[in-house]
């Protein structure tokens, strides 16, 4: 009865699925073998390595908070302490509490740490330095900083495949940070 009045749509819709294939990667979502390492205090840690040059993956977020906090009113005081609130922000994040006490409360030291933090700040400047997080400019930089991060791991693990396969049988080699290789024990091969 009702199947005869429906009439199909006149225009057809194009999903972002339709306009732009999705990067596969085998394994790519299997965090549960890697839960050990995949923690807050990893990904603070994997950002902060590829924060200076030659990638500066975290100068986008850095210039959006500054700006954030000067159209916020608080840029102008004295200075602030040594410390990313932005990165603590991401660690409030992977632990999945639904408000900021709680995990403040329970945020541990390697966290305050590894966001460069020489001791926990309070729990007041801390909602008020995530409060400011919520700018829009702000939300735009961490997808930046997201998606710089994503292809970069998707050319890295693109290469090593494409260098497993090239390799000779039994050679061995660990990728550095930085870039360079290490083929053996101690010795650094710099070409890419």
């Amino acid at each position: 009865m009702f199947a005869a009045t429906a009439t199909a749509p006149e225009e057809t819709r194009t999903l972002a699925l339709d306009r732009h294939a999705p990067e596969w990667l085998q394994d790519a979502t299997k965090f549960k073998t890697h839960a050990h390492i995949f923690n807050p205090v990893w990904v603070i840690r994997t950002l902060r390595r590829y924060e200076g040059p030659p990638h500066r993956l975290l100068d986008p977020l850095y210039q959006a908070v500054e700006e954030a906090a000067k159209e916020a009113g608080s840029g102008f005081g004295r200075p602030r302490g040594a410390g990313r609130f932005e990165l603590a922000y991401l660690a409030f994040v992977f632990s999945r509490h639904p408000d900021v006490r709680p995990w403040w409360q329970t945020a541990g030291r390697s966290i305050w740490r590894s966001s460069g933090f020489k001791e926990r700040p309070s729990y007041a400047l801390c909602q008020r330095r995530f409060a400011e997080l919520e700018h829009p400019a702000v939300i735009a930089a961490m997808e930046q900083v997201a998606s710089t991060l994503i292809q970069l791991a998707v050319s890295r693990a693109q290469g090593d495949a494409v260098q497993r396969r090239s390799r000779p049988a039994g050679e061995r080699r660990a990728d550095d940070a930085d870039g360079s290789r290490r083929t053996a024990p101690g010795r650094r091969d710099t070409r890419a």
